[in-house]
């Protein structure tokens, strides 16, 4: 359950997290702050709460947001194309979902999220994924 504002970046190679295959996007990412009260740069504390969504007490979260988190799954990996499935959640409740798709032969996304934070954050957990298969990343 990423924070919605967290625009991850690469995998953080830092120890921050116990059980880094667990965490919402598959690993631990670096990344910056989407919220325009942030001046985007975060601290390794700041990361390690922005990859795990629910930062109620974070300075930067709008007091009036649409989501508090974001949950990625592998919905289907059939026939060339993997369906990612997202869930923006507010008050521990369903905001928004919905599917993205993934063309294996082209590397491209079929559909992508129109909004390019969450698009993003499906990039990352899309490479964990292939990444934990032994697969290539995305290019």
């Amino acid at each position: 359950m990423a924070c919605p504002y967290f625009y991850p970046i690469a995998r953080h190679d830092a120890e921050l997290w116990q059980h880094r295959r667990r965490l919402p996007l598959g690993d631990g990412f670096t990344g910056r702050c989407t919220a325009s009260s942030s001046n985007g740069a975060l601290s390794d504390e700041q990361m390690g709460i922005c990859n795990m969504g629910y930062a109620s007490d974070c300075p930067n979260l709008p007091k009036d947001r649409p989501a508090d988190a974001v949950h990625f799954c592998i919905a289907a990996d059939k026939d060339g194309i993997i369906q990612v499935s997202w869930v923006s959640v507010k008050d521990h409740a369903s905001a928004a979902h919905g599917v993205l798709t993934f063309d294996r032969s082209s590397s491209q996304w079929v559909t992508r999220h129109p909004h390019d934070t969450l698009q993003q954050m499906a990039d990352c957990y899309l490479r964990t994924y292939f990444s934990k298969r032994g697969e290539s990343p995305l290019p």
